[in-house]
């Protein structure tokens, strides 16, 4: 039987722009490439999981606008469920990623009233599915939805981004303490826990209640804490395209081969090559990495 999954957070529409350095403000800046797509973390995952063989769907909001509907035809020509995804009068909300030649991001984002409430989470929409993967979104909806995953006793993710950063993991423990996996990459660790050692991050988030702490290191692969033990894993070397949504394809595939074998070593190896050919990829919603991909890039030599 498939494994069903659940995203849930704010989707958006990306314009990644690509520069050799970043320059003062006063001066202007050549792009030498531009790449435009559909955004948002729920939409990286859920498209990346049916790929795997997973089902997936979303509860999300968009706007009523071109932009809105574009993202929804997306979706579902990757067989993702947006059955939930809520349309409301307004424009859907933009992204604009710049990144120099070291794939080092400055993010800018259009503000929008499109954002999910708490309202839009509720037992009924949780309970068809096995796996909760809660993204970036507000507070409030993240621990309604991390609560009523754990009272439902299914298998409940944790991906907030850089979105509580100022508030530490003080700010987020009610989030913590009710799930099973957290996803972070290591500037986000350092940041949410004061620490420079990311094995002192991962026992302090640990002290939260959760069990799983998996941090991506970009191309040099990936650090995970299960339990107290620290395994880490070599990342994949591909010619890198495009960086957005390469976070959220790792999530996939970690999920994915951990739910299949129960082995934390085998899901950061599976998920670091989920993660590089999404970086091969210019789109990774409109022109995703295939099993058949990944399986190819794990039978290769790692960093």
């Amino acid at each position: 039987m498939k494994n069903r999954c659940l995203a849930i957070g704010d989707l958006a529409f990306n314009i990644s722009l690509f520069v050799e350095e970043f320059l003062p403000v006063e001066f202007d800046q050549e792009v030498f490439k531009r790449v435009e797509g559909i955004s948002g973390a729920p939409s990286y995952f859920s498209v990346v999981a049916c790929q795997l063989g997973m089902k997936a769907g979303i509860i999300s909001r968009v706007g009523t606008d071109s932009t809105g509907k574009r993202i929804i035809n997306a979706l579902q020509q990757r067989r993702v469920d947006v059955s939930q995804v809520i349309m409301r009068k307004g424009k859907t909300p933009l992204f604009v990623s710049i990144y120099d030649k070291a794939f080092q991001r400055k993010l800018y984002f259009h503000a929008s009233n499109l954002r999910l409430s708490p309202n839009d989470v509720n037992r009924r929409k949780i309970e068809p599915t096995d796996i909760v993967y809660i993204c970036p979104t507000t507070l409030e909806t993240s621990l309604k939805a991390a609560k009523f995953g754990r009272i439902q006793k299914k298998i409940v993710a944790f991906g907030p981004g850089s979105n509580f950063i100022t508030l530490g993991l003080e700010g987020i423990s009610g989030v913590l303490a009710n799930v099973d996996f957290l996803f972070l990459n290591e500037h986000e660790a350092r940041l949410y826990c004061r620490k420079d050692s990311l094995v002192e991050c991962c026992r302090k988030i640990a002290g939260y209640g959760t069990d799983i702490i998996a941090i991506t290191r970009g191309a040099k692969g990936c650090f995970i804490f299960e339990n107290s033990n620290i395994i880490t894993d070599a990342g994949f070397k591909v010619r890198a395209e495009n960086p957005t949504g390469a976070g959220e394809a790792f999530v996939a595939g970690f999920l994915h081969e951990y739910l299949e074998t129960k082995d934390a070593k085998e899901a950061a190896k599976f998920a670091n090559a989920t993660g590089a050919c999404a970086v091969s990829r210019k789109r990774v919603v409109e022109n995703p990495p295939t099993l058949r991909m990944i399986r190819s890039l794990l039978k290769k030599p790692q960093n």
